[in-house]
């Protein structure tokens, strides 16, 4: 079968499509999936760079949302069989015709939703709904700063704030980026590298200051906007795109009882048995009722996978990129 391959940590312009053979069933919990379409994620092209918080052992075919149809199920399993569309999020595997994944990781994708829809939002829909709900305990009428709005978790964060009547605050480095996220529903929209975050935030919102601070940047982002929060707000770290892991002054956490909340979706399914399973039926049900809209902006094959994590790494892609896999 075709797969894309990273043979070493030599970073994105290193991997190549190779034929490779098909993956057997490695244990009664396994279902092997035909992969028809497969999304793109900044973590991708960190992970082949040996820069992500799991280093896989060399070589492996990246990628980690996917849908597509089940053609094997190993004898323990009971919720699919042959010819359940499917969509699941992975560690790494999703770029390649056929993946075998443990049944856990999957979730049954509606009639209804096309493939394309299915491997666009698990990993982004799952990872926002996870710190804005759990973690966050987000309520209608809160004031959300999402920073690198324009990317997958920040689009799926914007969806999840019009949902769930709250008031988005978009924060991005681009006016075209910010135009994609007020048609996600974002009510006030800030340009970070052309104004000053913390004066904008603090002209907007006054003393009172913002609820929740969606965090995917890091950088020198996430100290203006810690500063920002009001009494008992919630920092939720997701991760630094910028490049640098900021250090906080933590007396800022005393002075209006702020707190910082790591998010990391993958770990809590894996010590929550059923999540995934759950909060993806929620999910599927919402966007098929028409109530949350995953943003596909660009599509692709496996062909073009290398051009497209170029992309993210040029920090140019807004929303999700799509590969079709034939």
């Amino acid at each position: 079968m075709k797969a894309l391959v990273c043979r070493d940590y030599a970073g994105v312009s290193a991997l190549r499509i190779e034929d490779i053979p098909e993956p057997e069933l490695s244990g009664g919990s396994m279902i092997r999936v035909r992969i028809r379409a497969a999304a793109v994620n900044f973590p991708d092209s960190l992970i082949v760079a040996g820069k992500y918080q799991v280093k896989p052992p060399l070589p492996f075919t990246p990628g980690m949302e996917l849908a597509g149809d089940v053609i094997e199920v190993g004898a323990d399993v009971s919720d699919f069989a042959a010819g359940d569309r499917v969509c699941a999020v992975v560690t790494w595997g999703a770029f390649a015709q056929e993946i075998v994944l443990d049944a856990s990781r999957a979730v049954k994708l509606p009639e209804k939703m096309s493939y394309e829809q299915g491997a666009a939002f698990p990993l982004t829909y799952m990872t926002a709904w996870h710190a804005l709900v759990n973690r966050g305990q987000m309520k209608p009428g809160d004031n959300v700063l999402v920073l690198g709005a324009s990317g997958g978790v920040g689009m799926a964060a914007l969806d999840l704030c019009r949902h769930f009547g709250s008031h988005a605050i978009a924060g991005a480095s681009s006016e075209e980026k910010l135009a994609a996220c007020a048609s996600m529903g974002a009510g006030t929209l800030v340009n970070y590298k052309e104004a000053s975050l913390r004066e904008t935030l603090k002209e907007k919102f006054g003393s009172a200051g913002i609820d929740i601070v969606l965090d995917m940047v890091g950088g020198d982002l996430a100290e203006p906007a810690f500063r920002s929060l009001g009494y008992g707000g919630r920092h939720l770290v997701v991760g630094f795109a910028q490049g640098s892991i900021p250090r906080l002054p933590l007396n800022l956490a005393l002075l209006n009882e702020r707190n910082i909340l790591g998010v990391y979706w993958g770990s809590y399914a894996e010590r929550n048995a059923g999540a995934r399973t759950q909060v993806g039926a929620l999910l599927t049900d919402l966007i098929v009722r028409g109530s949350l809209r995953p943003h596909v902006s660009d599509t692709g094959t496996l062909d073009s996978a290398v051009e497209l994590l170029l992309r993210f790494q040029e920090r140019s892609v807004i929303g999700k990129v799509v590969l079709t896999i034939n």
